[in-house]
């Protein structure tokens, strides 16, 4: 279940003791877009992208997110 598991992550993230946070936000978007969230997994893969190790991958989700959401304004605009 994807909300589940993007509650997992959330509380995660809330905790603070992460060693690389940028893993969880990026899990955190994922999480989030397969629930159709996309506007919250956005702001999530955009956290992650400040991360070096993640910037190229997470620039890439944000990017198909971008498309998504403009395919899915497209298809309500028919």
């Amino acid at each position: 279940d994807w909300n589940n598991a993007a509650e997992a992550f959330r509380t995660a993230l809330k905790s603070r003791n992460l060693d690389k946070p940028a893993d969880a936000h990026m899990a955190l978007g994922t999480a989030l877009f397969n629930a159709n969230k996309f506007a919250e997994a956005r702001t999530q893969f955009v956290a992650a992208a400040q991360s070096p190790a993640l910037a190229e991958a997470a620039g890439n989700w944000i990017r198909f997110v971008d498309q998504e959401l403009a395919r899915r304004e497209a298809v309500r605009a028919m």
